[in-house]
């Protein structure tokens, strides 16, 4: 870490206290060095974690015991973790080094005290609390309280230490707890017994915390003979690649379930042509096959859909809702604080053909700005600047009213839409994923689309991705003010305006081309044959010049056996064509689908003659399935991944396939540690 790490900037910059030309200057040195990212990171998280639990109840006074133990402990006189074996009421402790000198920073000694208390009975330190590695959380032993611990956030030797102290305690199974970070759990009965006495009866239930991502089994390889069809819905969702970079920078491995191949591919720009100014498809379809990076012997097909360009002048007018989420959870200064940055950015790029409104929700919901001329930045920047965070997540309540306002504004052939910004945090109302998807499904009807944008270090991803797709929008994930800039002002079009909506492809392969093959990622879009035809069934849609990408591995014909036997009654066309896509969509406007379809012509190219689109690709493609963890990665490694994506960094002007290479090399340096 160079010598920016003991200036007082560094602590400026992490709590928003820079001037703008402050903040560019040192954000340009921050993006060459993730050791300073993580330590930025680890500063805002947990100023934003203390002011969030000091906001919300009262900080008592601290007697003279409790005063001294923190004092010894800024000190740095912990006793480390401590056996639960030792008197039959230990607890483990997390040494926190790096909230020390955050609470130093906000000012927070008292607040410390209060957080300790509590979280010598729960670990938790509040609805805005994020991951510290390695957690463990016990409680006291009695009849009214459990030993938990969270299994998504403790570390192996971690988890094994705590279910060898319930052993000796005599506790049987161990209950999960989703709760905060772990910033002190008390080895002194005393403290615990004092904490319970303070605090009262505290719900131990939190909404779930930590890493929040659904994890799917990958595809399989299918035989052509029994499976000739592979279906799935289209997707333009990018969040997986930022948060994969999210966790690289902080220095922690990503989950598995975190890593979602399609979305890692579709967040970079391939050049593909769009549809000529006269096609009468709103997209163009192009294919590329070459042999397989990390399994020469087999083969790799890339298809590509394209959505038409709109350019700003000529783009329809917009009737925009902000959805904000200003819940207690999102005072973290990578969350709220952010999410207005952001919306600044977009504001400014509108002008008098959209309106926008700004509706929160937190315990309750309700209207801050009415729809609003877009070229009043003053009065809808004034309105953002003025969101402070507090209370409970009433999303469902607030998605109501959204649509209401949005529906209120309905423009003729415009772009209608809800903007949701949130960390996730469902608490009140209809919270449940069942609950939430037939009231987006519901509201989707009206015409209004829905895009999402996650905010903060672990936002609640597979809920937020699920209320896009049944909201027929797409979902990104907001890290920085750089991501924010690239998803609401380098692709405002394709964030705003949708092209085509329900989008399915279908790709029916030849059996005399190929034996079996594997769609890689899209785990979540995959549908049945019978479903493309189906108009009832919802997929998701394409923005002005979003393309969604896929790839397919493919082992030829006379490659390796499948997995079943051939059929006796299908026999080889003997066509030269090795697949026919076919893709069926929806206008915005339209209820009924269209249909087009090409064919995906012969030999496979050598990879080194691969079009510099189809090697970066597959070099995105080598990156996840290492991080993935596949049983199908084959030869794929770190190495192999990084020396794909140097060889197809092309012109990049934006600098993201230079970043890709960086967060590999970050991947490499971790792993190897490990």
């Amino acid at each position: 870490m160079n010598d920016l790490a003991d200036d007082p900037k560094l602590t400026a910059f992490a709590l928003d206290e820079l001037s703008a030309e402050e903040r560019a200057e040192l954000e340009a040195e921050l993006g060459a060095d993730p050791d300073l990212l993580a330590e930025v990171d680890a500063i805002q998280a947990l100023a934003g974690q203390l002011e969030g639990e000091l906001s919300q109840e009262p900080c008592p006074e601290l007697d003279e015991l409790s005063r001294a133990r923190i004092e010894r402990r800024a000190r740095g006189q912990s006793s480390g973790r401590v056996s639960a074996a030792q008197g039959g009421r230990g607890f483990f402790r997390v040494p926190p080094p790096k909230w020390i000198a955050a609470a130093a920073v906000v000012g927070l000694t008292a607040g410390l005290g209060f957080l300790q208390l509590r979280g010598a009975l729960t670990g938790a330190i509040g609805p805005s609390a994020d991951r510290i590695d390695g957690a463990v959380l016990g409680a006291a032993t009695g009849d009214e309280d459990s030993a938990k611990y969270d299994p998504a956030w403790s570390s192996a030797p971690a988890e094994a230490e705590f279910k060898r102290a319930l052993e000796l305690r005599g506790t049987p199974e161990p209950q999960v707890l989703y709760s905060g970070a772990v910033l002190e759990l008390s080895a002194d009965p005393d403290a615990v017994r004092e904490a319970h006495a303070r605090l009262g009866t505290f719900s131990l239930e939190q909404p779930p915390r930590g890493p929040r991502h659904q994890g799917l089994p990958e595809n399989p390889f299918r035989t052509v003979a029994a499976s000739p069809l592979s279906t799935f819905g289209s997707d333009v969702d990018t969040a997986a690649y930022a948060a994969v970079r999210n966790y690289l920078r902080r220095h922690t491995k990503p989950p598995v379930s975190a890593v979602r191949l399609e979305e890692l591919v579709n967040y970079f720009d391939y050049g593909d042509a769009p549809p000529a100014e006269n096609a009468d498809t709103p997209f163009a379809v192009t294919s590329e096959l070459a042999t397989c990076p990390w399994e020469p012997k087999h083969q790799l097909l890339r298809v590509a859909v394209k959505g038409k360009e709109i350019e700003r002048e000529a783009r329809p007018p917009s009737n925009l809702v902000f959805l904000l989420d200003v819940s207690g959870s999102m005072s973290a200064p990578n969350k709220l604080p952010l999410l207005k940055r952001a919306f600044t950015q977009l504001v400014e790029q509108l002008d008098e053909r959209d309106r926008v409104a700004i509706v929160v929700y937190a315990g309750a919901s309700g209207v801050v700005l009415p729809s609003t001329a877009g070229d009043h930045h003053e009065r809808i920047l004034g309105a953002l600047d003025r969101l402070q965070a507090g209370g409970g997540t009433n999303g469902a309540g607030g998605i109501e009213l959204a649509y209401q306002v949005a529906v209120g504004g309905f423009v003729e052939g415009g772009a209608n839409r809800v903007i949701l910004a949130t960390d996730g945090d469902f608490n009140i109302g209809a919270s449940s994923s069942a609950a939430l998807d037939a009231l987006i499904r519901a509201k989707a009807k009206s015409g209004v689309f829905l895009s999402v944008l996650g905010f903060g270090m672990n936002p609640a991803d597979h809920r937020l991705e699920q209320l896009a797709d049944k909201g027929n929008g797409s979902y990104a994930f907001i890290d920085s003010d750089r991501e924010a800039h690239k998803v609401l002002v380098e692709q405002m079009s394709g964030t705003l305006l949708s092209i085509a909506k329900d989008l399915k492809l279908q790709v029916e392969f030849n059996p005399a081309r190929v034996g079996s093959y594997r769609l890689l990622g899209y785990e979540n879009r995959v549908m049945a044959a019978r479903d493309f035809n189906d108009d009832a069934k919802d997929a998701g849609d394409v923005g002005a010049g979003h393309t969604v990408t896929a790839f397919y591995e493919l082992v030829p014909a006379d490659g390796k056996p499948g997995d079943v036997d051939p059929l006796q009654f299908q026999r080889p066309t003997g066509e030269q064509a090795l697949a026919a896509v076919k893709v069926r969509f929806k206008r915005p406007e339209a209820e009924k689908s269209e249909l087009r379809q090409v064919a995906v012509p012969g030999q496979p190219k050598r990879y080194a003659e691969a079009s510099e689109a189809f090697r970066f690709g597959s070099a995105v493609l080598t990156f996840g399935l290492v991080l993935r963890e596949s049983e199908h990665k084959g030869q794929a490694s770190l190495p192999l991944a990084r020396e794909l994506a140097q060889g197809a960094l092309g012109a990049d002007p934006q600098g993201r396939r230079a970043e890709l290479v960086e967060l590999i090399g970050q991947a490499e340096r971790l792993l190897g540690r490990r």
